[in-house]
């Protein structure tokens, strides 16, 4: 069975993964600001663990910064809710610490919408 990633025309599919490669580390402080701009528009970021080269999570959000900023909130919504905890709960991780001390990110953001992909298929 195909991954989403995978049933995607490849040419979009290398797109991602160029413009994925050329994206730099993100990380976010503890005070729960960030030392980069994240933009407001839509997109897909991917969790490393610190130190590793091997994602961890991966999610699309219609705002990255919203999206990020809660993944990364110690809010008890949060805590309760994100899935990217939850995964790194599930692996042994962030049982103790605070998010932002276990992962760093990337984050693409994507100039087209499901219109112009379905476009594509037809």
């Amino acid at each position: 069975m195909k991954t989403q990633l995978e049933s995607l025309p490849k040419l979009v599919f290398d797109w991602f993964l160029a413009e994925l490669d050329k994206a730099p580390f993100c990380q976010v402080e503890s005070s729960g600001k960030r030392s980069f701009k994240l933009p407001k528009d839509a997109g897909i970021y991917v969790v490393y663990l610190q130190e590793e080269d091997t994602p961890v999570y991966a999610g699309e959000a219609s705002s990255l910064r919203r999206r990020v900023l809660f993944h990364f909130s110690e809010f008890e919504s949060a805590k309760k809710n994100s899935t990217l905890k939850k995964k790194l709960k599930e692996k042994g991780y962030g049982v103790d610490a605070p998010t932002h001390e276990l992962v760093r990110f990337k984050h693409v953001v994507i100039p087209f919408g499901r219109k112009e992909i379905e476009t594509l298929f037809h």
